[in-house]
């Protein structure tokens, strides 16, 4: 733990300490976050199930406190994750946006890297195409984020992507070349796979989890967000 520290000194952490506890390791990580700005947790443990990247430390975390939760990881264990690539937000709709977009911005400007909007708009008909009043309403709401991005920071580059895959796997493939992922949280049944759980599952980049955080201008019935755009000041 000494070693640990002074790696964070190192990096020009001004204020560190080491703590060792004793107790349940999601039960004390989950009490701790209710104070924290962000809560990191590392992958490729012993916890991890067959076939994906984390176990259930990071699982029983992520979306479940208060606070972002970044699962740090490289491509392949023992590899530390890129220093390239742009913060990915994965903008899914009005209610998670903001926080997501918020956490990517202060990662984007701490690092120095541009902000990507990905908004996966998988289709509806049988075809598995997108139709065009779904694709024109993503690119609403990638436009939406993009403008809300250069608001708070002009000089953050940002660039937007609609991605015709539904979010998981649409979003995974985007991983090799991120410098992490920025991904919001929806309350869903137990046995659903969210977007965030197959990104924590499978992509090879860090991901960070973000609590809900809903946006002044967003009423709080809205939870989709292509049909929601237009409550957005300035949106078509």
């Amino acid at each position: 733990m000494r070693e640990l520290l002074a790696d964070a000194e190192r990096c020009g952490v001004a204020h560190a300490a080491v703590e060792v506890v004793h107790g349940n390791t999601v039960d004390l990580l989950h009490n701790r976050a209710r104070h924290a700005r962000l809560l990191v947790v590392g992958s490729y443990g012993d916890g991890a199930w067959s076939g994906t990247l984390v176990g259930h430390i990071a699982l029983g975390l992520a979306g479940r406190v208060g606070c972002p939760v970044a699962v740090v990881r490289g491509a392949t264990p023992g590899v530390p994750p890129a220093r390239g690539g742009p913060v990915v937000a994965a903008v899914e709709d009005l209610r998670t946006g903001p926080g997501v977009l918020d956490t990517a911005l202060l990662l984007a400007r701490a690092w120095g890297a541009p902000v990507l909007v990905a908004h996966c708009a998988a289709g509806r008909e049988s075809s598995g195409t997108v139709s065009d009043e779904d694709g024109a309403a993503a690119r609403r709401l990638v436009d939406w984020a993009m403008r809300w991005v250069n608001d708070q920071d002009g000089g953050v580059a940002v660039t937007g992507e609609v991605i015709e895959e539904h979010g998981g796997p649409g979003l995974v493939g985007l991983a090799a070349s991120a410098r992490a992922i920025v991904v919001g949280h929806h309350e869903q049944p137990p046995s659903a796979r969210s977007t965030m759980r197959q990104l924590i599952e499978f992509a090879p980049c860090p991901i960070v989890a973000v609590p809900p955080l809903l946006d002044r201008y967003v009423s709080a019935g809205a939870d989709r967000a292509p049909a929601d755009v237009a409550t957005v000041p300035g949106s078509p």
